[in-house]
């Protein structure tokens, strides 16, 4: 979904099934980046609004709002580091 990886770039792969699903973030170099989630990007099928949560931390899910497939949702990725981003998560509340 972003350009292919090549250790300068944040990359990302997502899996997303009947407009819910997550997409997994990877920012491999020692600085932090930012970057704007491709929400229209074909390969996603995403339509309308979208509800997305920070599920990076399993234990304790958060709310990032929601934004509409035609808008680019910026996030910012620390060195080093994954975040996992879900899409449409109903239940935020950890089992």
């Amino acid at each position: 979904m972003l350009d292919f990886p090549d250790g300068e770039h944040v990359d990302g792969e997502a899996h997303i099934v009947d407009n819910k699903g997550f997409v997994v973030l990877y920012n491999p170099t020692g600085e932090a980046k930012k970057i704007a989630l491709p929400l229209d990007e074909s390969g996603l099928d995403l339509r309308g609004k979208v509800k997305l949560s920070d599920l990076t931390d399993l234990d304790a899910p958060k709310s990032l709002g929601e934004a509409e497939v035609r808008d680019r949702f910026e996030i910012e990725l620390q060195p080093k580091s994954v975040v996992i981003v879900g899409l449409n998560i109903d239940d935020l509340r950890p089992v």
